[in-house]
């Protein structure tokens, strides 16, 4: 069905179109006229019609189709994990702490995109309304932009509408379990980034390198793919990232190791490696275990373990992660 501008989404299953749950992340609350000015007004963007509707329905969440057929796209679709709520209310909404000012100030997207989609991939990568470009009607394209190509990127829909109609099953190109027995093999036997070979070498521990690939094999079943979020295990493999980094290297400031982390197992010049992060899980490990004061500031400046936490550290991971059954 052709879409009618007079009446947005007609004849379209709005209904069926949410899962049941979206883990807390974007369903807001209840979107009336005064949440929709307040949301517009900050946006400084009137939101098209066919969004405001869907999102009428419920406000923000995970669709049951997630994927759109793009040629442009490397397996031919792009999968998307949520779509923003309008409101404040969630990380993901479009004012809330995720959202479209978080894109444009940490991640420096350009004004004149505002994300409408959590893509699969996280930050580094934004599919938004761009009011750079419209059709005759005034209504914004809805794009696929990366951070990586300097916020190049395509049009992969006219307006909203037709991004919304075009969205298909999973299934239509599910490669799951290949990509996670890709990423087991790449854990159980892929060559680690240089720095980290040298930071494993260094502190001399033997049976550290297997524990690690233990650590990373067991989240990474948890979530069905490689990547560091913010739970326990994520925030483990922080931990010992940190522990390894530091044993032999100036930490130095909080800014000076979160630059000198990526290059540890995030970007690997070996086979080791999650390809991508969104830094705001690592700094938020880095400040809340300096507000716990379990990593502390030496006299030389230098950011440390303390001895205690340095134990607990690797008692942890012994003691969950052994070498031997």
């Amino acid at each position: 069905m052709a879409p009618d501008p007079a009446d947005p989404l007609a004849g379209f299953d709005l209904e069926g179109f949410w899962e049941s749950t979206d883990e807390g992340l974007y369903q807001d609350s209840p979107l009336d006229a005064g949440l929709l000015a307040r949301v517009e007004a900050d946006l400084g963007r009137a939101l098209p019609a066919s969004y405001v509707k869907l999102l009428s329905t419920q406000n923000g969440g995970v669709p049951a189709r997630r994927c759109f057929p793009h040629e442009a796209c490397m397996d031919g679709y792009l999968a998307i994990e949520g779509i923003l709520g309008i409101g404040y209310g969630k990380d993901y909404s479009l004012c809330g702490r995720f959202g479209s000012a978080f894109m444009h100030r940490e991640w420096g997207y350009p004004e004149h995109l505002v994300p409408v989609c959590r893509h699969a991939a996280g930050a580094h990568v934004l599919v938004a309304l761009d009011y750079a470009q419209r059709n005759a009607q005034g209504e914004p394209a809805v794009v696929y932009v990366s951070e990586e190509a300097d916020y190049e990127g395509w049009v992969l829909a006219e307006t909203f509408e037709a991004f919304v109609r075009g969205l298909v099953p999973a299934e239509r190109f599910d490669t799951q379990d290949e990509d996670l027995r890709r990423d087991l093999q790449k854990i159980d036997t892929g060559a680690f980034s240089s720095l980290l070979s040298e930071l494993l070498r260094t502190f001399g521990d033997p049976d550290l390198e297997a524990r690690l690939r233990r650590v990373c094999r067991e989240l990474t079943l948890a979530k069905g793919f490689f990547a560091l979020h913010g739970e326990p295990l994520s925030e483990l493999v922080y931990d010992l990232q940190f522990l390894l980094y530091t044993a032999s290297k100036p930490s130095g400031t909080p800014e000076e190791y979160l630059r000198a982390y990526p290059a540890i197992l995030t970007f690997s010049d070996g086979d080791f490696d999650l390809g991508g992060y969104s830094p705001s899980f690592v700094e938020a490990w880095l400040k809340t275990r300096r507000r716990k004061k379990q990593i502390v500031a030496h006299a030389q400046g230098d950011l440390r373990f303390t001895d205690a936490y340095r134990a607990e550290v690797l008692e942890r991971v012994a003691t969950r992660f052994p070498t031997r059954e």
